[in-house]
């Protein structure tokens, strides 16, 4: 898997509906966190 940077377009692969989030919703990074381990979209 190739590094997810700043503005990159990233979709959902797993569903999580305890954040109402689902399978292929997409979103733009928006800040890198935790050394690039977590990221704000």
């Amino acid at each position: 898997m190739k590094n997810i940077k700043l503005l990159d377009v990233v979709a959902l692969t797993v569903d999580l509906p305890e954040h109402n989030l689902w399978q292929g919703q997409v979103g733009t990074v928006v800040e890198v966190l935790a050394n690039g381990n977590a990221f704000r979209i």
